[in-house]
């Protein structure tokens, strides 16, 4: 993000959502956004997924311009280039954990393609600790199953980008460190960037940087 900055009008008044920000996140690197309610933090993230579009500045994700891009292309480099895992795990109910990356492979167009093998995804959620669950509903899952799932369905993209909002927030304590070490663990192994949204501190011992959201602007932590 180059000059990045979001503003919305409410009236006869303008509202700096977020103000000029610079960010740079490289592929292994998983970060955490920490702030208070109303900071930007969202603003930030759905701008990195081009969700929406900034006021001004420049943002690139995985070398493509998103600012540049028309709003089928955006979704394709979302699709490309961007993974998802929200607080609420998103898995489409009336799907199995497996049928999960169908979804993905018919939209992408790439089942069976290196990568996408049913080989590549018992892999996948082999190492995630989900192999066993592969053929189950979101119903029959706990709280850490279905996001241990979700991380699977973003990371099967092989993204530049995934982005985490707020990913541990319906998690106790020990279920929530233990995704908070995945997710790093996954960002090595996939040579993935995750950008973590939390309002949990104590997760932060497991990021390799911090940055903190207040007022619209932005500064590092850690």
């Amino acid at each position: 993000m180059k000059g990045i900055y979001k503003d919305f009008t409410q009236g006869d008044e303008t509202i700096h959502a977020l103000k000029p920000t610079d960010f740079t996140a490289r592929k292994g690197e998983f970060i955490a956004l920490i702030g208070p309610s109303g900071s930007g933090k969202s603003t930030m993230l759905t701008i990195i997924g081009g969700l929406q579009t900034p006021t001004g500045g420049t943002i690139k994700v995985g070398g493509r311009d998103l600012s540049e891009l028309s709003d089928k292309q955006r979704a394709k480099a979302r699709l490309d280039e961007i993974g998802f895992i929200l607080q609420s795990a998103n898995l489409v109910p009336f799907l199995t954990v497996n049928e999960q990356l169908d979804l993905y492979d018919r939209v992408a167009k790439t089942k069976n393609q290196p990568g996408h093998t049913q080989k590549d995804r018992d892999e996948l959620f082999e190492s995630l600790g989900i192999l066993k669950l592969k053929n189950k509903y979101k119903s029959d899952l706990s709280g850490g199953e279905k996001q241990r799932a979700a991380i699977a369905r973003a990371l099967y993209a092989t993204p530049s980008v995934i982005l985490a909002d707020e990913p541990t927030a319906a998690l106790d304590s020990k279920k929530a460190f233990a995704v908070a070490e995945l997710l790093r663990e996954q960002a090595k192994v996939h040579d993935t960037c995750i950008i973590m949204v939390t309002h949990d501190e104590r997760l932060i011992d497991h990021v390799d940087a911090v940055y903190r959201m207040e007022d619209g602007e932005l500064t590092k932590a850690k």
